[in-house]
């Protein structure tokens, strides 16, 4: 029971995090999600956890041209 209690908290976190951001955010279950994985889910939706700064780190790096996951992202070599 605690287990179920948890996931539900765990949800309706991330369902005010979606309206407090404005941005649509899928819904994820506890019946067809292990703890783990829900754990995982929300660590990366939460500001103040290190997955999320280092997804927010990734995106940016493969999005700057001066950066080489630029270019390990598209496949492509540096041009020099």
């Amino acid at each position: 029971m605690i287990r179920k209690k948890a996931s539900y908290e765990v949800l309706i976190s991330l369902r005010r995090l979606k309206h407090r951001k404005g941005v649509f955010m899928e819904h994820i279950s506890s019946h067809t999600h292990t703890q783990e994985q829900l754990d995982h889910y929300a660590n990366q939706h939460n500001p103040n956890n290190e997955e999320y700064q280092a997804d927010l780190d990734n995106h940016a790096n493969q999005l700057n041209p001066n950066n080489d996951e630029y270019w390990h992202s598209r496949r492509e070599e540096k041009p020099e």
